[in-house]
């Protein structure tokens, strides 16, 4: 059986606890005080401080997602114009590596196409 311990035995041996929470006071709520949760670099802002960066931030939000959307519609642009220059055989080999080949005209053809691309070989043409 082991020995029981109390707070007075680890006392004598030098533990002490830390503060309890108990003792420390309600927080103080101020009907102005406005709480902010976020990030901070520990130096507290003005409103006018507070209300120009919110301000940047909108714009570079602006900013940024105009670049994107601009930058996607080029990219989309390109992309369709690139596959309607290509020929049909291109296409239809792109389809195959995609793995979207129609299926419909030469099953037996495209399987043993799937299965010669995965090294299964039959000796059955």
């Amino acid at each position: 059986k082991k020995g029981d311990l109390s707070f007075a035995d680890l006392a004598k041996h030098g533990y002490s606890s830390g503060p309890s929470v108990l003792n420390v006071p309600a927080p103080n709520r101020n009907a102005n005080f406005e709480s902010n949760w976020s990030w901070s670099g520990g130096m507290r802002k003005t409103d006018e401080e507070r209300q120009a960066e919110e301000a940047e931030n909108i714009d570079e939000r602006e900013r940024t997602r105009e670049i994107v959307n601009t930058g996607a519609e080029k990219v989309r642009f390109s992309f369709h114009s690139e596959q309607r220059a290509q020929t049909f055989s291109k296409k239809e080999k792109r389809k195959r590596d995609l793995g979207q080949a129609s299926r419909g005209k030469s099953y037996v053809e495209e399987e043993k196409r799937l299965l010669r691309d995965r090294g299964v070989y039959s000796g059955f043409d």
